[in-house]
């Protein structure tokens, strides 16, 4: 009985083990496949978090690189162009002012993307633990506040646009950055990746300069 008694244990802790397997295999299932592949950062709501970290990044490792599209169609910088366009689109639709390229916050949002691209992930901390609002400062854009938004997977700009801009509240960070009408430049990056993964990475870096 007693070897019996052992056995029927031992039995019950696989058992236990096997559920607890499959828990966490479900959970890394939807953490790939089931989270929307978006992101977005208000800066005014989280700068006194960022403030507090250090970052070693290289604003000079953000120059704008015009690589060619799979397709031969386009170079990243018409994709830029057809980014801020539909953006300053929608954004007419609600009486928000058109955005201004700016060449810090371009350079910000491409080191991004770039990062992003080289090691595949969609997140708003960089690789090298840098926040949006570091990335920004590090170009030398002064600013009285910002916002950022990423997204991977969209292959053209009017798709990238379109899934932050057709959110649904409450979850529509993305599409109150795109109409935050207090915001006046804009810096837009998009990196092409041909190894496997999510391909294609996109960000948005936005802001109004200090003073202004």
């Amino acid at each position: 009985m007693r070897l019996f008694g052992e056995f029927w244990r031992q039995l019950q802790w696989k058992k236990h083990g096997v559920r607890i397997a499959a828990w966490m295999i479900t959970l890394v299932v939807i953490g790939l496949f089931i989270v929307p592949h978006i992101g977005a950062f208000d800066g005014k709501s989280t700068s006194s978090k960022s403030t507090r970290e250090q970052s070693s990044f290289n604003a000079s490792a953000g120059a704008i690189v015009l690589t060619t599209t799979p397709d031969g169609t386009a170079t990243s910088g018409d994709f830029i162009t057809l980014v801020i366009q539909r953006t300053n689109m929608y954004r007419a639709q609600f009486g928000c002012p058109a955005l201004k390229s700016n060449a810090q916050l371009q350079q910000a949002a491409y080191g991004h993307s770039a990062d992003m691209g080289q090691h595949n992930l969609m997140s708003h901390i960089g690789s090298n633990g840098s926040t949006p609002e570091q990335r920004i400062t590090a170009t030398g854009y002064r600013y009285s506040n910002w916002a950022e938004n990423v997204a991977v997977t969209q292959p053209t700009p009017e798709a990238a646009v379109d899934a932050w801009f057709n959110e649904k509240p409450p979850n529509d960070g993305h599409r109150l950055n795109i109409l935050n009408c207090t915001l006046h430049d804009i810096g837009v990056g998009y990196y092409y990746s041909a190894t496997p993964g999510y391909h294609y990475f996109w960000t948005q870096d936005f802001g109004r300069a200090a003073g202004t």
